[in-house]
């Protein structure tokens, strides 16, 4: 699903409602926030499997530094995916909830 399509079919208001909430614990907060769009996303992990900042970071696809991560909706998802971010576009929760998949804001909190 493109970014496009998935904001023409899923209102805006009800993304708030279906993300979910978790909290994940990191060692030192600073600002170091890493940004991922879904094109990367679908091309790195297959349907089903569950993306957070430890997984995106053994793949290489954010610095091993960042403290928080942000997804947002470039290109094309075309699996389901449950991905934990510390935030989203509401294109890109649009998007995973098109292709059958699960958003959950993450909470960091230090150790």
């Amino acid at each position: 699903v493109s970014a496009d399509d998935a904001h023409t079919l899923v209102e805006e208001n009800h993304v708030e409602i279906v993300v979910e909430e978790d909290v994940d614990y990191i060692t030192k907060n600073d600002n170091r926030k890493a940004i991922i769009n879904m094109d990367t996303l679908s091309k790195a992990y297959n349907a089903g499997e569950v993306v957070d900042m430890k997984s995106m970071k053994e793949k290489k696809l954010i610095d091993r530094k960042a403290k928080s991560v942000k997804v947002l909706a470039r290109g094309i998802l075309d699996k389901p995916l449950k991905i934990k971010a510390g935030d989203f576009s509401v294109t890109a929760v649009e998007m995973i909830l098109l292709t059958g998949g699960h958003a959950m804001h993450v909470t960091y909190k230090i150790k």
